[in-house]
């Protein structure tokens, strides 16, 4: 690890749909739609990355994605499990939705399927509790005065210019990937 750098830039790590934010950096990583999605997933290298970055985070102990990632990436996490997980529903990649399953309640990001929804017209909707063990009204019921206080920005502006996690928090695992 003495070679790894200490910061890696989240935009290209965890990409999300276009419309979720407005600095540059969004824009140049951003995921224009569904379909550019399951082309990055078909792509042998991003798609391989997309797989194994997820999975040291799943392989973490760190309890809430807030303590992992920091603010305000873990918005950006959630938006691109959420975006992947539509552009995969049958998990043949990986299973972003055990990433919102252990994180978010299982809950996906309402803006990415809002803006998916306004992208397939409303003909086709994505259907929000496709994967879920509970719908968002289920879960924004449930919801405890603690939740709100562990994830003090949750449904905030995803939008800063900071967008870095350490290798750290992920596992260090990002360093053996040659990225």
């Amino acid at each position: 690890m003495t070679n790894c750098p200490v910061l890696i830039r989240i935009w290209y790590i965890f990409p999300q749909l276009a419309g979720l934010a407005t600095s540059t950096r969004s824009k140049r990583y951003a995921i224009s739609s569904l379909e550019e999605a399951q082309a990055y997933l078909a792509h042998p290298v991003l798609g391989t990355r997309l797989a194994e970055i997820p999975q040291a985070i799943l392989d973490s102990k760190t309890k809430t994605a807030l303590a992992l990632m920091g603010t305000p990436d873990f918005i950006k996490l959630h938006a691109c499990m959420t975006l992947f997980m539509r552009a995969d529903p049958k998990q043949e990649v990986f299973s972003f939705q055990a990433v919102l399953d252990k994180y978010y309640k299982g809950v996906p990001q309402a803006l990415t399927d809002d803006i998916l929804n306004i992208q397939n017209n409303t003909s086709s909707k994505v259907d929000r509790s496709a994967g879920q063990s509970k719908s968002a009204t289920q879960t924004k019921d449930a919801s405890s005065k603690e939740d709100k206080e562990e994830d003090p920005t949750l449904g905030s502006d995803p939008e800063t210019e900071t967008g870095f996690a350490t290798t750290e928090q992920i596992g260090g695992r990002i360093c053996s990937m040659g990225g």
